[in-house]
């Protein structure tokens, strides 16, 4: 795999850590959020923070031991 397309990869996962953690925030401090949803968001959100987190420092380090095109 290209080092570009690495990089790509991992700056689409930081997009979408930031926004499923915008997710948790708002699920735990929104008192206007219904009680059903805040858990998913909470949980789902916070799940998915720590996976795109992980997937974004692999393909980071990958990109870096890559060859540069």
């Amino acid at each position: 795999m290209p080092r570009l397309d690495r990089l790509v990869v991992a700056w689409a996962s930081v997009v979408v850590a930031s926004t499923c953690l915008v997710l948790v925030v708002l699920g735990l401090t929104v008192a206007e959020v219904p009680g059903h949803r805040a858990p998913v968001w909470v949980g789902a959100g916070g799940v998915l923070v720590v996976l795109s987190i992980v997937v974004a420092l692999v393909q980071f380090r990958r990109a870096a031991r890559a060859p540069r095109d």
